[in-house]
């Protein structure tokens, strides 16, 4: 059976503190997150990170999952990338770029990750 819930997490990197609200499940080792609303937002900060996510849903330390995920870098919507670990997820612009504008806006299209925990 499927465990499902939903999560208020903290994301760091914009001029006002921000919480999103992100649902997901969990059904056996695999975690699947939904990101249901855009979120767009004044950018103060080269980074983007999702924090105070429980450590049931996240990989144990010492693992990293990537993925492709949309964001939106200086009003710019792009394919940027996810990185899921132990302290959280971080997002980026691209594979190629690590750091978003620390001006203009950013954020987070809707969109949804499927990742394996690893024992």
């Amino acid at each position: 059976a499927a465990n499902e819930f939903t999560i208020a997490a903290t994301v760091s990197g914009f001029t006002t503190g921000t919480t999103y609200n992100l649902n997901g499940r969990k059904r056996g080792n695999l975690i699947t997150l939904n990101f249901p609303t855009i979120l767009t937002k004044t950018s103060n900060s080269i980074y983007m990170k999702f924090t105070d996510l429980p450590a049931q849903i996240l990989p144990k330390s010492g693992t990293t999952f990537s993925t492709q995920f949309p964001v939106e870098d200086n009003g710019t919507f792009t394919i940027g990338v996810a990185v899921i670990d132990s302290t959280g997820i971080d997002f980026a612009p691209n594979f190629g770029t690590t750091v978003f504008a620390d001006y203009g806006t950013k954020g987070l299209l809707q969109s949804s990750i499927t990742y394996a925990l690893y024992p």
